[in-house]
């Protein structure tokens, strides 16, 4: 989990969160670029340097070594494809292979960071939509099955 501060604080914004997030998450909480204990910019203040300056903050792979927030990751991998199969059980999902679609759809929403750096004028929730409906689409099946609601009325 990333916490960001906002405008004129640090990291000590979710100092006393932490304690209660770091039960059941890998926390980053940076002081981000340009504010009291951070990194200095090398570069004008910017949308795209701000974004570059936390992908910087960013645990990576070192030497073969894992992040640090791996684990988890590959925990929600597979409560992502958990959720697939049931759809896939009740009908409501095609049959396709989860751990490539869970894979791939983690990787989407992972790719959104970098487009925010070299794209300011993305449009977030345009993108969103055409995410949703690209996966609706690889997924959907051709006769879904639901079972009913009882707190829908006919």
């Amino acid at each position: 989990m990333v916490c960001l501060h906002g405008f004129t604080d640090t990291w000590r914004t979710w100092e006393l969160l932490l304690p209660a997030l770091e039960r059941r998450h890998d926390v980053l909480a940076p002081t981000l670029a340009g504010y009291a204990g951070g990194p200095v910019f090398d570069d004008a203040v910017g949308h795209a340097g701000i974004v570059d300056a936390i992908e910087r903050a960013m645990p990576r792979e070192r030497e073969g070594q894992a992040a640090p927030y791996a684990s988890r990751h590959e925990r929600g991998i597979s409560q992502l494809e958990g959720y697939l199969r049931d759809g896939e059980r009740t009908g409501e999902l095609r049959t396709f292979s989860t751990r490539v679609m869970a894979v791939t759809i983690r990787a989407a929403i992972d790719a959104v960071a970098y487009h925010l750096s070299t794209d300011t004028n993305l449009d977030l929730g345009a993108y969103a939509r055409e995410l949703a409906g690209l996966f609706d689409r690889a997924t959907r099946s051709a006769h879904p099955t639901r079972a009913p609601n009882p707190k829908e009325t006919p």
